[in-house]
């Protein structure tokens, strides 16, 4: 090779190294994908006493939920990209709460198109069809948290979590992903001793003519609190988050999606990831 080929040769080098120096510049100065930073105030609300034991029987005309706590707005999950936007199928969600020493009693109150239910039973996944959810940390320290799916059927779904390392959330409040696939234990099917539920449905019956339903929980104090040392409720605060998970009516192709709705804000998929993102109950005397 004479000189003048290498002088081409090395000029060759050159330009595909400046390329190559450009590329990576360019590269670098994509802006990154950023993490959903889950920055909201964890909501709280306040739990009275009940005046009237409630039946838990699912009855829409039960007086003693009249002066329960009342929660009447549920945001979507914090999504990124195009399915950020999809549309919340029409709906509307209440949950009311009332405590007294032995129970902590959760009412939700569901309207919306018919329920979809294609999971049915005892801890069957029911939030792959139309579901209510409830998480709960009593001791509020993300080691000990309790999840309970249920549906219009009167299905229930129930499942616990321990943590055994020192709870670690970023910025999500999601719990890191190396800490619960380590330390983080989830017994599926274990079951809440002396939990009481019941559900109810009233087709047609909305303003629109749509479906209304209600799925009614009591949870034991004796059993809820064992960790605390305590048998009975008293004025205090428990973490807490409830959740609605909404299907989608069938499109062309007979498919659906679903949206879930939160109490306090989690990312998309992630409430029993997320005990950190859980709000606030705070049993008033």
């Amino acid at each position: 090779m004479n000189r003048r080929d290498q002088a081409r040769t090395m000029q060759g080098r050159g330009v595909l190294l400046s390329l190559g120096g450009i590329a990576l510049l360019l590269l670098l100065a994509l802006p990154l994908r950023a993490e959903i930073v889950n920055a909201a105030p964890r909501p709280r609300i306040g739990v009275p006493h009940a005046a009237a034991i409630p039946k838990v029987d699912a009855d829409p005309a039960d007086p003693a939920w009249n002066g329960a706590a009342s929660i009447v707005s549920l945001s979507p999950s914090l999504r990124e990209g195009k399915d950020a936007a999809l549309p919340v199928p029409a709906s509307a969600t209440e949950i009311r709460l009332l405590w007294d020493a032995e129970w902590l009693y959760v009412r939700f109150l569901c309207r919306g198109g018919m329920p979809y239910t294609p999971e049915r039973g005892r801890n069957a996944l029911l939030y792959k069809g139309d579901a209510v959810e409830m998480f709960i940390d009593p001791a509020g320290d993300a080691r000990q948290w309790i999840e309970l799916q249920a549906n219009v059927n009167n299905d229930l779904f129930q499942q616990l979590f321990l943590c055994t390392g020192e709870p670690q959330s970023g910025p999500t409040l999601r719990l890191r992903d190396d800490l619960f696939g380590r330390d983080v234990w989830i017994f599926r099917g274990w079951e809440l001793t002396g939990l009481r539920n019941a559900a109810s449905r009233r087709d047609g019956s909305g303003a629109g003519g749509e479906t209304e339903w209600i799925v009614d929980l009591a949870l034991p104090a004796a059993s809820l609190l064992k960790r605390l040392g305590k048998t009975k409720f008293e004025p205090m605060t428990l973490r807490a988050e409830f959740l609605r998970a909404l299907w989608s009516a069938p499109g062309a192709e007979g498919s659906r999606y679903l949206v879930f709705l939160d109490w306090a804000p989690v990312t998309y998929g992630n409430p029993h990831r997320s005990p950190a993102a859980f709000g606030f109950l705070d049993l008033l005397p």
